[in-house]
């Protein structure tokens, strides 16, 4: 959060700088040229003052000139307008100290170029929205146990991959973004709560989420599918349920051969998913009928 206000300010600090500077030179030409070209010289010894200069030594240096041209203009005898004399003594401690402003702010924007790598590490593993890990770590957890099925045949080992995709959803998030997220939030409050500790949450982007469970027995995995499909469908989207497409794979050591990589088993889960959705279409069309 004090990030982002520092962005900020640096940005209003820029902006006051340039709609000063614009403001005071225009202004000026409206009295003489050479008061127009002081004043423009005036904002030049600011900004370079506040860009070059240790804050400390631009601090007595405001108060040497402030004191040097108040004598000079408000003591001494000088034919120019009280307004314009005004504006010539201010020029450069309100420009020096704007840009020292935004220079600063610069400089503590180290932060970004040390911490980048982190800053695409936490990007690439985990989605702001969800607070899931994303499609990479899928794919690393996937591949690391599919080769350890594939490769230990002296021990029965398998895994179930499970994909949710909320259908729908892309229209519903071209009118709706805010509403979009929230909803993104909520189905993944709902699986970080009903699905077991040992179980591996993901989201793949485009309203679809992945569960990797390990071991876990016919039985004790349609359980959870059913609990989790039913605390789901309590969701509700603009007053009606919200669908769901389901896709469910398990992978021993009979079929691991034909699911190595997670591309393979991705197509396969959406062939899954295009079938559920059919399917409880046409159970709706039976229930109705």
């Amino acid at each position: 959060m004090f990030r982002r206000h520092s962005i900020l300010f640096f940005q209003l600090a820029i902006m006051m700088v340039i709609i000063a500077s614009m403001a005071l030179i225009i202004w000026s030409s409206l009295y003489q040229t050479n008061m127009m070209i002081a004043m423009a010289v005036m904002i030049g010894l600011g900004v370079l003052v506040g860009m070059m200069i240790p804050s400390i030594l631009i601090s007595w240096l405001i108060i040497a000139l402030t004191t040097l041209g108040s004598a000079i203009l408000l003591l001494g005898y000088v034919v120019i307008a009280a307004p314009i004399k005004l504006a010539l003594l201010f020029t450069f401690p309100v420009i020096a100290s704007l840009t020292l402003v935004a220079r600063e702010m610069i400089t503590g924007w180290g932060w970004l170029d040390k911490n980048r790598s982190e800053i695409q590490s936490y990007a690439a593993h985990y989605d702001p929205v969800t607070k899931l890990l994303t499609r990479y770590n899928a794919v690393k957890l996937y591949e690391k146990c599919i080769l350890y099925i594939h490769d230990r045949d002296d021990v029965n080992l398998w895994i179930n991959v499970s994909a949710i995709h909320w259908a729908h959803s892309t229209q519903f998030q071209q009118f709706h973004e805010q509403e979009y997220n929230q909803m993104l939030q909520e189905i993944a409050r709902v699986l970080k709560i009903d699905r077991l500790p040992s179980e591996s949450l993901y989201y793949l982007g485009n309203a679809t989420f992945m569960i990797i469970s390990n071991e876990l027995s016919d039985r004790v995995l349609k359980q959870l599918n059913d609990q989790t499909k039913r605390l789901l469908g309590e969701i509700e989207v603009n007053g009606a349920a919200a669908q769901y497409k389901w896709g469910t794979q398990k992978i021993d050591r009979q079929n691991v051969a034909h699911f190595m990589t997670f591309e393979k088993v991705g197509r396969h889960l959406q062939r899954e998913m295009e079938t559920d959705i059919v399917t409880e279409y046409l159970k709706g069309n039976v229930i109705d009928g």
